[in-house]
């Protein structure tokens, strides 16, 4: 499950430069956290074609990991919250 979970806005001189965080919910279908450490690879592992495809984004990381209990299934399945932050930088259009 894929949601934004905050935005930040800050200005310099020419640009406008958001902050967006986004947070993903990796539910594990097996016991244990392999799963969902194998996904977080594979995301992390596909993050520079991600921001080759779009310019604007000067530079993505991983703020978080926790993996805890998935509360529907008790103690033995677990739940993934990984949030990334993208920077994105976009050149200020207005005319002040």
């Amino acid at each position: 499950m894929l949601r934004m979970s905050d935005a930040q806005v800050a200005k310099s001189r020419d640009l406008n430069i958001t902050d967006i965080r986004i947070v993903v919910d990796i539910f594990s279908t097996y016991n244990g956290e392999k799963e969902i450490l194998d996904i977080v690879d594979n995301i992390n592992a596909h993050i520079r074609e991600f921001i080759a495809a779009y310019p604007e984004i000067q530079f993505c990381f991983m703020r978080s990991l926790r993996i805890i209990d998935d509360k529907e299934t008790g103690p033995v399945r677990k739940h993934g919250v990984a949030t990334f932050s993208f920077m994105v930088a976009r050149e200020d259009g207005s005319d002040e």
